[in-house]
């Protein structure tokens, strides 16, 4: 969806988080009865006065005898006390300790068959293998001594798992025949042991074919496993194995001022592996390129191009950004010249890229719900007249999309969706995004003076 409050701005095909809109399953409440069970009456034992015996005994001889049961008694515990004491405890704690070192063994043993399991199962080739059932990114990370030069540690560590990006575009000569052309050059970050690798989807955008350069020169032929343009990234595989693979960091606890280190190949191959330093500058930048909004990482590390899809590592040897953009132009002097701008660099956040990476090696694709218009807000009320209620503007709507089918037509003012008022376009997909494709939702529009409250199912943006 082009979007824009004020101007053309592609709001629907911002970031999606891709939240699970799935509905909690129904809970059943069991009742269990349980029958009393009435015991049968005790019979107790009945001795008749005829079997009972009653011998008379008189009160000397009864004194003699409790007083040798006394005796007995007392001799009887303080050899039972004995005997406990140097008998039958010291076995017992045999016995315990014995359980305990059998219990020890027993948990080590299996522990021990566990690791062995997994590493026959699991060799380091395949111990990393992706699958597009389960993708798993990201390599160890790397042990950064901060007593000593951090940086100097990050440029060996983390430099094996950048690499270069060279793209080429079929031509044809005079005879006719197809030849390749270089016609751009960028950095990519190998994620994964066996090949993934992840890199700017401008860097690889109208290429016919892409080549990957490792840091000891080797290269290989890449396929393009997904892209997306708006949020700028791009998945490619190789075939190889035992690569380095980038470990990542939280880009969520990220503090401005933090060191931070890029790696790539600024203006090509002749300068690849360049390392550079500094700190971020700000953080959730919003910026708008190419009509694709999102929020980006600032720093003052020098990004020039060619730096594209490059590393931005923290002080702990872990990746929290991707290299993307650089601010060249702060305007222009009074004489119309240029004015140009330093240390003003881009990356985006780690954390938001993980997703669209995992979902990208999934799916080939980022789905992401729609429901096929392009709108903005009417602030001038150059579409609508003065009396329009807030709202969104419709401005044109996708021929057989979901706005489409259920009714609405351009010039409509979207007032409500799924019984929230929406002003802006934010809040407008902010409520579409949290739904799956396929979902209903209540669209209220106003036209003409007139109320109409439609429902719309929503769609995958990829197919309008």
């Amino acid at each position: 969806m082009d979007t824009n409050d004020n101007k053309p701005h592609d709001a629907e095909r911002d970031l999606n988080d891709n939240t699970n809109g799935a509905e909690p399953f129904g809970k059943k409440q069991m009742n269990y009865s349980q029958q009393p069970q009435s015991a049968q009456d005790g019979q107790y034992g009945y001795y008749p006065p005829e079997l009972q015996r009653f011998e008379p005994h008189s009160k000397p001889k009864r004194k003699g005898k409790i007083a040798a049961i006394i005796v007995l008694i007392i001799l009887c515990l303080t050899i039972g006390g004995v005997f406990t004491s140097f008998v039958i405890l010291p076995v017992l704690e045999n016995i315990k300790s014995n359980v305990t070192l059998f219990e020890k063994a027993q948990i080590q043993g299996n522990n021990n068959a566990q690791a062995q399991s997994a590493e026959e199962a699991s060799p380091q080739a395949e111990k990393e293998a992706l699958t597009t059932d389960s993708p798993n990114i990201g390599g160890q990370a790397p042990d950064i001594d901060d007593t000593g030069n951090p940086i100097v540690q990050i440029a060996k560590e983390v430099g094996p798992a950048v690499v270069g990006v060279t793209v080429s575009v079929d031509e044809m000569n005079e005879d006719q025949e197809l030849f390749a052309i270089e016609s751009g050059y960028g950095t990519g970050i190998i994620l994964s042991h066996d090949g993934y690798i992840v890199t700017n989807n401008h860097v690889i955008a109208r290429s016919d074919s892409v080549e990957i350069t490792l840091i000891d020169g080797q290269t290989y032929p890449a396929s393009i496993v997904g892209a997306d343009a708006s949020t700028d990234i791009a998945v490619l595989k190789i075939e190889a194995s035992g690569l380095v693979a980038a470990a990542f960091g939280d880009s969520q606890t990220l503090q401005v001022g933090e060191t931070v280190v890029a790696i790539g190949n600024p203006l090509g191959s002749d300068l690849a592996g360049s390392v550079t330093s500094g700190i971020v500058s700000a953080l959730n930048r919003e910026i708008t390129t190419n009509g694709y909004s999102q929020k980006y990482l600032q720093t003052d590390a020098a990004i020039n191009p060619g730096n594209s899809g490059g590393a931005l590592v923290n002080i702990s040897g872990k990746v929290i950004g991707i290299n993307t953009l650089k601010s060249y132009l702060a305007g222009y002097d009074d004489y119309g010249m240029p004015i140009g701008t330093e240390g003003i660099g881009f990356a985006i956040p780690i954390s938001t890229a993980i997703p669209i990476i995992e979902q990208l090696m999934q799916h080939g694709q980022i789905e992401r719900p729609g429901i096929g218009i392009t709108c903005l807000v009417d602030v001038e009320n150059s579409y609508n007249p003065s009396d329009a209620p807030d709202g969104v503007t419709v401005l044109e709507v996708v021929i057989g999309g979901p706005a489409d089918t259920a009714g609405i037509t351009p010039n409509d003012i979207i007032t409500s969706i799924d019984g929230v008022e929406v002003a802006t376009v934010e809040e407008l997909t902010t409520v579409i995004k949290i739904h799956e494709i396929g979902d209903m939702i209540d669209v209220t529009v106003w036209r003409e003076g007139e109320e109409y409250k439609s429902k719309v199912e929503v769609g995958d943006l990829n197919d309008m």
